[in-house]
């Protein structure tokens, strides 16, 4: 028993090392019904344990978005939605440089990354979190970006005519993401304290999960040399 767990955590660091870990080969991944992580690199708000909520249906090519800002620099590796209603159906994400993140008007800047678009997915009924985990050639470097109101801001926008469900934001009148700011389909600034539900994270690099998995293979043989 010893001696195959030894190999599988072996195996284990080798692979992480040569950066495979749970990165999707070929386009974007989708987890219909994730956790909000617990220490996001960026975020808004967790919508879905506030005490009031709303949102905006992601549906006939109307484009829905939220700014927010960086505070230190990361390759994003994941995406957290906030959502209700979801239907499967694809849509897109983009992020966006942005001057003034609680502008009255939705004004994009240079793109951050490439477009993304979720593949088909699991429909499910109520609240849910969408965790999509991008793939190596998807993932993309976000600098750091909190200088007085300079941030990013992320559209979603349905593909085609396809209802993709809701993006929920907050509605218990305070502003959970300051700053930062909703804009509507007709790019107006919606109230500060309506804030889309978003967290992005960093997949963990190959070199630190290797050491994990190294780590414990250094356990296992003290264990096994007092044995």
């Amino acid at each position: 028993m010893l001696k195959k767990m030894i190999g599988i955590l072996t195996v284990a660091g080798l692979v992480f090392a040569l950066g495979l870990s749970t990165v999707p080969a070929d386009g974007a991944i989708i987890n219909e019904s994730a956790v909000w992580p617990t220490a996001p690199d960026a975020q808004t708000v967790d919508v879905h344990s506030l005490t009031a909520e709303n949102g905006r249906g992601i549906n006939g090519s109307r484009k829905v978005r939220q700014t927010f800002q960086v505070a230190d620099s990361f390759t994003v590796g994941k995406i957290f939605l906030s959502w209700n209603g979801y239907t499967g159906e694809e849509f897109t994400i983009k992020i966006f440089e942005v001057t003034n993140v609680e502008a009255g008007t939705w004004s994009a800047g240079t793109q951050a990354g490439s477009t993304i678009t979720t593949p088909t997915g699991t429909s499910v009924a109520g609240e849910s979190n969408l965790e999509i985990t991008l793939s190596g050639a998807e993932q993309f470097a976000l600098p750091q970006r909190n200088t007085g109101s300079q941030g990013y801001g992320m559209e979603l926008e349905s593909v085609g005519t396809d209802d993709a469900g809701g993006w929920r934001h907050a509605f218990d009148s305070t502003d959970h993401s300051s700053p930062g700011r909703y804009y509507n389909e007709t790019n107006a600034g919606q109230n500060l304290d309506r804030d889309m539900g978003l967290a992005l994270t960093a997949i963990p690099e190959p070199a630190t999960m290797s050491l994990l998995a190294l780590g414990g293979l250094g356990l296992l043989r003290r264990r096994r040399r007092r044995s």
